[in-house]
């Protein structure tokens, strides 16, 4: 990890960001584990990768969020300025609009029915982007949208490292049978490959928009579906469902994107007190319920 505290990150941005100059700074706290970000001013925000990983995502994220944003229904992070690597930093990093809000809570969907259809329009929207030059999976976004099968290993085996309390025989049940579900056979789509509660800004009990596109890429759409369990509960899930309009194959897979990604964050980020242990915790707790009332499981 390259570090970048207050002092770095105002020496980079004064020597090759003129517009900045005598504008306040300050650090960021973020459920992200890739950059370190800053805001500055009141309209933008910076990110400087944390590792080579990092700046390949945002590299890939400054060639194709300008075609991206131009397509979506909510606002999202807009390149503004690139920063070249130096002595003091040896990546790219770069200048975004900020986004004003705060990061998502499963509280906002009792107060209101719009995040559902605020969600599932943004999905549906990167679906209809030409995704025919997009970047597949791979080291560049985490290999989040190949096919589900190839998370096995490494499912199951976090399957097995959670925490007592956990159902893990019914969790691999839940996980074999979404695993081996039919494989998306149609052209690969848009996917923002990480939709959880860190990643969408609210504001007045709005979605107010949606961040953090490294993991963006094309493939499976099931992968952006997984946001169901993640973000919704009881009825608010089957509407989501609905709107999506998906046949059965592919929410299967969804769920099961859904568990690969909780019962791997859980272990790592419960000791660490992360905002994405509790994001997984809610996720297997709504996996398990429809696991009870979803027939193709009984």
């Amino acid at each position: 990890m390259i570090p970048v505290d207050l002092n770095t990150a105002k020496e980079l941005i004064d020597e090759q960001f003129r517009p900045a100059k005598g504008l306040p700074i300050r650090e960021v706290v973020s459920a992200g584990s890739e950059n370190f970000i800053f805001r500055l001013g009141n309209d933008w925000t910076v990110r400087f990768p944390k590792n080579e990983a990092a700046a390949l995502q945002l590299k890939k994220e400054l060639a194709w969020l300008p075609v991206i944003a131009a397509r979506m229904t909510v606002p999202v992070p807009i390149p503004y300025f690139t920063g070249a690597p130096n002595s003091k930093f040896p990546f790219q990093w770069a200048v975004f609009n900020w986004i004003d809000g705060r990061i998502y809570e499963p509280e906002l969907l009792q107060r209101t029915d719009g995040a559902v259809a605020v969600m599932a329009d943004f999905i549906c929207s990167l679906w209809k982007i030409d995704a025919e030059n997009g970047p597949g999976p791979g080291r560049q976004n985490n290999f989040r949208g190949q096919a589900l099968i190839e998370r096995d290993i490494e499912t199951k085996s976090a399957i097995n490292h959670l925490p007592s309390g956990y159902n893990k025989k019914t969790l691999g049940l839940i996980w074999e049978k979404a695993s081996r579900e039919k494989t998306w056979d149609q052209p690969p789509v848009w996917i923002h490959g990480d939709l959880h509660w860190g990643n969408i800004i609210t504001l007045n009990d709005k979605i107010n928009g949606i961040i953090d596109f490294g993991t963006l890429g094309v493939g499976d759409p099931a992968v952006d579906i997984m946001c169901a369990w993640i973000l919704f509960s009881g009825e608010k899930r089957a509407l989501f469902k609905q709107k999506l309009n998906v046949d059965d194959p592919t929410w299967i897979r969804a769920m099961g994107w859904a568990l690969s990604f909780a019962v791997i964050a859980l272990p790592y980020y419960l000791p660490k007190k992360h905002l994405l242990a509790d994001i997984a915790v809610f996720t297997l707790e709504n996996i398990m319920i429809d696991f009870a009332k979803y027939p193709v499981f009984n």
